[in-house]
């Protein structure tokens, strides 16, 4: 396990500062005319400062793979205090990875990206690696989708983070389609029917623990960290890996789902389903969305505590990822057409309208604002002309 103070904390984000300028040579590799992407800067008045984590849980063998521990990857992005190179999307070996991960697709990604159209490791973030941290930030922990990555998060991470939260996304290893180590080594899938809802109730118990892990080890943190204050939200199974996670840890005040579905009637994945929440929940879906949402209903008749329900009209499932940045410009670059655009991100974005993730992203501000600072901007109360993709729902 990793214990760490004030100190240590700062010691860990110069490490990753080295490491990241040590990779910044692999933007050589990008073959001549592949895409390279751009993601939003952040709004808020906060540079953005990151570290990546290697936790080990010596505890707990890990249920996927033949180990006697647990590893998990996790980054936090936070309001800095200085500055520092620019850390990468993705390291060089996940990026290596995921280029043939995306020309075959998956069903997180269910169109197929050409090998060599898209320079995968020359994504900068706008994340300054090895900046010294603010103290005191509320923290919201992330879960990613089922086969994506906590990479993929980073758009909404740098937006909250740029706000004044500790934003922590996790990999939940083992499930992702690649996650890389300090040491270079790349870690896959590893389940044995990973599209099968057997696989999706397994997964949604072991990234409840890997939370509760996660919040173990920044116990340590106090001072830097207000836990005190913490929050959790993730997309697809990672909405329901926060519900989950709220459930079983009282040390979770608020939390979010982004579209993300919890089971079926006949087979509820959780017990957040059926037994509920007494605090603080938003539910954000897609509309229409591809997701199996059967349980949502249920779950909403459970939840005890303030709640809201929100739609993204004319959205789809990547509506609430990086793919809602990254997919117009696979189109604009001819990479991939129409009809995959739309099954990636749906039809709402329009060039006179604010971007969907900065719709969900302004939301989800508001929510963790009322919910872990008590500050009230309004714009949970109803529609707003701002963001006129977003429906109120319940």
């Amino acid at each position: 396990m990793i214990r760490m103070n004030r100190r240590l904390f700062v010691t860990a984000a110069l490490t990753t500062a080295a490491l990241t300028t040590a990779a910044l040579p692999a933007q050589a590799l990008a073959r001549p005319g592949a895409l390279r992407l751009r993601l939003p800067a952040p709004t808020g008045p906060h540079r953005v400062g990151t570290t990546d984590l290697h936790l080990v849980d010596r505890d707990r063998p890990d249920p996927w793979v033949d180990k006697p521990y647990r590893e998990l990857m996790i980054t936090i992005r936070y309001p800095a205090a200085g500055s520092g190179p620019l850390a990468p999307h993705m390291r060089p070996g996940a990026a290596r990875t995921f280029t043939g991960v995306a020309a075959e697709g998956t069903v997180a990604i269910p169109v197929r990206i050409p090998r060599g159209s898209v320079d995968w490791a020359a994504t900068r973030t706008h994340s300054h690696a090895g900046a010294a941290p603010r103290g005191g930030m509320p923290v919201l922990l992330y879960s990613h989708g089922h086969l994506m990555s906590r990479d993929f998060g980073t758009v909404l991470a740098e937006e909250l983070a740029s706000h004044g939260y500790a934003v922590v996304t996790v990999d939940h290893t083992y499930d992702p389609t690649q996650v890389e180590f300090p040491d270079g080594r790349v870690e896959g899938n590893h389940q044995p029917d990973p599209e099968s809802f057997e696989t999706f109730k397994r997964e949604l118990g072991i990234r409840a623990v890997d939370m509760r892990f996660v919040l173990d080890e920044l116990e340590s943190w106090r001072g830097v960290l207000d836990l005190d204050r913490i929050g959790i939200y993730g997309h697809s199974l990672g909405g329901a890996t926060a519900a989950q996670s709220m459930h079983d840890d009282p040390r979770i005040l608020a939390g979010a789902d982004l579209d993300g579905a919890l089971g079926t009637r006949e087979d509820p994945w959780g017990s957040v389903t059926t037994e509920g929440l007494d605090r603080p929940f938003l539910l954000f879906t897609a509309d229409p969305s591809d997701q199996n949402h059967e349980l949502v209903s249920e779950f909403w008749s459970h939840l005890r505590g303030w709640r809201r329900a929100l739609q993204v009209i004319s959205a789809a499932h990547n509506t609430f990822n990086d793919l809602a940045v990254i997919a117009p410009q696979l189109r604009a670059a001819g990479v991939i057409g129409d009809a995959d655009l739309e099954k990636l991100v749906g039809t709402s974005d329009v060039d006179d309208s604010p971007p969907d993730i900065a719709a969900v992203g302004a939301y989800l501000r508001s929510f963790f604002d009322l919910h872990l600072r008590g500050d009230d901007d309004g714009l949970l109360d109803g529609p707003s002309p701002q963001w006129p993709q977003v429906r109120f729902t319940g």
